[in-house]
């Protein structure tokens, strides 16, 4: 039910919603599992992703590190799902001093993605060397 109260019009509501999974996310591995048996859990957490109320969105970061730092099959869920295109890009865009910690939070995720081998590190923004390249 949170979970679909985030995606409703009220940013209150949403706030409210994301702050208690915020809360349990990080507490239980069975609520991290649980949040991918709802269907529109993709979507609504995409759009809350892309909030401009920070709180909303700091709160929507911190639950996605939540679940990738729980396990690295979670990790594997929450990369195949589309809003791992959305943590990847803001953990690469420059963004305004109130949206650091939002974007410190998706930087751990995407880390996390690269400890498990779920991603490659091209993917994730980082360019190794290669020594075929002209100076």
């Amino acid at each position: 039910m949170l979970v679909l109260y985030c995606g409703e019009d009220d940013v209150r509501l949403n706030i409210a919603a994301s702050g208690a999974l915020a809360q349990f996310t990080e507490k239980s591995e069975k609520i991290c599992n649980k949040l991918f048996d709802v269907a529109s859990f993709p979507s609504i957490f995409k759009q809350c992703a892309c909030a401009a109320d920070i709180e909303l969105q700091f709160r929507i970061f911190f639950i996605l590190r939540n679940v990738a730092m729980t396990s690295k099959e979670l990790c594997a869920k929450l990369v195949s799902t589309e809003v791992c295109e959305v943590i990847i890009a803001l953990s690469r865009l420059e963004v305004e001093k109130e949206r650091e910690k939002v974007k410190q939070l998706a930087t751990d995720t995407v880390t996390k993605f690269l400890e498990y081998d779920l991603i490659k590190p091209t993917v994730a923004g980082i360019l190794g060397t290669n020594d075929d390249e002209d100076d």
